[in-house]
């Protein structure tokens, strides 16, 4: 799929940057197709996830651990949701979404408190250490399509 994608794009000279494209191009269609085959809302809570933790790299440069909250996470999606006019889903469910994403072994959670008066929520730690590739595709899903 990737020499095809490399030829549809420059069948006359297959140089490394075309290669390079094609690959980059052929990874951001497969995140695409691997974000929308999630049931539920768990496609989009691993893009949300992946946004927030690679927003929270200096330079956006690879770190060891990839780390972000329940809390912030749930505030994200609720202002995602509504800003393409679906209802979110009630907090269960929510957890229920995350625990699908444990399960296939996209993230780790873990519970955390967050000092007094701040409640207890989980940390949650993406798996891998190349979330702006499912961050770009995220950014293409048509998630009202796929959610509605």
């Amino acid at each position: 799929r990737i020499l095809a994608e490399c030829y549809n794009m420059n069948s006359n000279n297959l140089d490394e940057q075309t290669i390079l494209n094609g690959w980059h191009t052929e990874r951001s269609r497969f995140w695409q197709q691997d974000l929308i085959s999630h049931p539920g809302h768990s496609g989009l809570f691993l893009y949300l996830i992946t946004k927030l933790v690679h927003k929270d790299r200096p330079n956006g440069k690879s770190e060891p651990t990839c780390i972000t909250d329940s809390s912030t996470l749930y505030d994200l999606y609720e202002q995602t949701v509504k800003d393409i006019g679906i209802e979110p889903l009630y907090l269960t469910a929510r957890k229920r979404e995350l625990n699908r994403l444990v399960e296939d072994g996209f993230i780790e959670t873990e519970t955390h408190g967050f000092g007094r008066a701040k409640g207890v929520g989980s940390l949650i730690t993406l798996t891998f250490d190349d979330p702006q590739a499912i961050e770009e595709a995220g950014k293409l899903v048509k998630w009202e399509e796929v959610l509605a």
